[in-house]
């Protein structure tokens, strides 16, 4: 098989172009995908390519500034990463990606086969912090997220090995300005590989954190910020269908006494930010808070595993007592008629 470098580079052109455009659409879709980061990425990817192509992409500013444009693009696949993911983009990364090229070029005026190594070093290692970014608190359900993972280790160890050998992969007897041009080809494709293959699980993986947001909001009781009656359920028959009968295991249902009066007197407001305080209070003095829920008004459910009746009961009196002298519920209360909660284990 024979490689026209021309027309590769300008499969990756257009490849990249095209995504970059589906991502415009995925960024008016889901704003907090991160996908104007993959949508700057592309289109630098893709202006890159475009510079390579053109009859001046032999001319040594042309290159420098492909080459800029295309550690621009990794940097902003960085940054879209931890988008995804919910952290905020490391935008000194991206201003090094803008930066260090020129910078190395105009300071040390490095030879052609040091341009190939020390790009591809830097290629590797924002691919290799974008891997990390994918997997780091990647859940089992988040399929996409360890798949993306993995590409981007790949393509990161395939850089490094070129930084390493070189421009011709290390085939020096067979080095010639045909055979360095070949294995540009080969770059392109992988490239273009590599760059569908992260477009559709970027797109898999938005959709997946969308399903775990949504999924999360339903079990999360909107107010207190514990678990919620559906939560409750949901855990409750998870745990029953599991347990074993020499098991202890106790199950503590609460409410608030005089809780009524909280809301008459001082509205709705106020009570309801009572109910997030004493949550809170509670949820700091249980052994596992996530199995703590508020199944709605003012009652709540625990659950106790490992506790038999008489620890409990201990637990139980030790909550009521919280409740009734914490100073931190106290000012919730803002001076109405003191809740106190009833408790009772099953």
């Amino acid at each position: 098989m024979k490689f026209d470098s021309a027309t590769l580079l300008t499969i990756a052109f257009l490849t990249l172009l095209l995504f970059g455009l589906v991502f415009i659409t995925l960024a008016r879709f889901s704003v907090r995908s991160g996908a104007r980061w993959w949508v700057t990425t592309f289109f630098l990817g893709a202006s890159g390519f475009f510079l390579m192509v053109v009859p001046a992409g032999s001319d040594s500013g042309i290159r420098i500034l492909a080459n800029t444009l295309f550690l621009t693009a990794y940097a902003c696949c960085h940054a879209g990463a931890r988008a995804l993911v919910g952290r905020r983009p490391v935008r000194w990364s991206v201003a090094g990606g803008l930066m260090v090229w020129p910078l190395l070029i105009l300071t040390f005026d490095p030879g052609f086969d040091d341009r190939v190594s020390i790009c591809s070093l830097l290629v590797s290692a924002y691919s290799a912090a974008t891997a990390y970014e994918f997997a780091r608190g990647a859940r089992r359900e988040e399929r996409s997220r360890i798949i993306a993972a993995g590409l981007c280790g790949a393509h990161a160890l395939f850089y490094l090995v070129r930084s390493f050998l070189g421009p011709a992969l290390g085939l020096g007897l067979l080095r010639t300005e045909a055979t360095i041009g070949h294995w540009a080809a080969a770059v392109a494709l992988e490239i273009v590989l590599f760059a569908a293959a992260l477009a559709v699980l970027v797109f898999g993986a938005t959709l997946e954190r969308r399903g775990l947001e949504d999924r999360q909001a339903a079990y999360t009781d909107f107010l207190t910020g514990i678990g919620s009656r559906r939560a409750f359920e949901a855990a409750m028959a998870a745990f029953l269908s599991n347990t074993k009968g020499h098991d202890p295991a106790s199950l503590v249902l609460l409410d608030l006494d005089h809780f009524k009066e909280v809301n008459d007197r001082l509205g709705h407001d106020a009570g309801d930010q009572l109910l997030r305080t004493i949550a809170n209070v509670i949820a700091e003095q249980l052994p596992e808070p996530n199995l703590f829920w508020r199944l709605g008004g003012d009652e709540f459910a625990l659950l106790l595993r490992g506790y038999d009746q008489e620890r409990a009961q201990v637990m139980r009196d030790g909550l009521r007592k919280t409740v009734e002298t914490s100073s931190r519920i106290q000012r919730a209360g803002a001076g109405s008629p003191y809740p106190s909660a009833s408790a009772l284990p099953k």
